[in-house]
């Protein structure tokens, strides 16, 4: 025979606690309010340089549950292991037709981890992906992180003048916990 439980819950929380783990609003919808989520955006321009991976200098925290984004270092610590989902947008300029080897990577602790889908060679910029020396790199990555571990975005060209474009959200860091 098989039995059949109602839990009637709009809370859970941990023994002790004063924060929700998990809220039912009455339509049954689940949040999470503690889940780790993150979003950050340029506010000034990072400036590259020729063959070498630089860091983003994000300016402007939106959003950052759990205050694990540093705008000090421009990275985001893993505040607990499972699988999370990042995404990550760069609106590159000033890169001329000269310019090569155009893209950005996921750096974990240091080290070059996972390149954002799209390398580009600077006529790009000026032609069918971009516009007026402008270039959107895009990407996102879904990955089993430990706690601590921590999480920047890096770009790099062979040319000296690409940058980051700096004003607004054209430029965008984002993720989140799944579980």
């Amino acid at each position: 025979a098989r039995m059949a439980s109602i839990l009637n819950v709009d809370k859970i929380r941990a023994a002790g606690s004063t924060n929700d783990a998990v809220t039912v609003d009455s339509t049954g919808r689940v949040l999470t309010p503690a889940r780790p989520v993150f979003e950050v955006h340029t506010s000034a321009t990072t400036t590259g340089t020729a063959g070498t991976y630089v860091k983003v200098n994000w300016g402007n925290v939106v959003t950052d549950v759990g205050s694990n984004f540093d705008l000090t270092d421009n990275d985001y610590t893993i505040p607990i292991t499972g699988a999370y989902h990042l995404n990550c947008l760069l609106l590159l300029r000033d890169s001329a037709n000269a310019d090569d080897d155009i893209h950005a990577a996921f750096y974990v602790n240091g080290s070059l981890s996972k390149y954002l889908p799209l390398r580009n060679t600077g006529e790009s910029a000026t032609g069918n992906c971009g516009y007026s020396g402008y270039l959107p790199v895009f990407g996102a990555w879904t990955h089993v992180f430990n706690a601590n571990d921590v999480v920047d975005v890096r770009f790099r060209g062979s040319g000296d003048g690409i940058n980051v474009h700096g004003s607004g959200a054209w430029s965008q860091f984002s993720g989140f916990l799944i579980g």
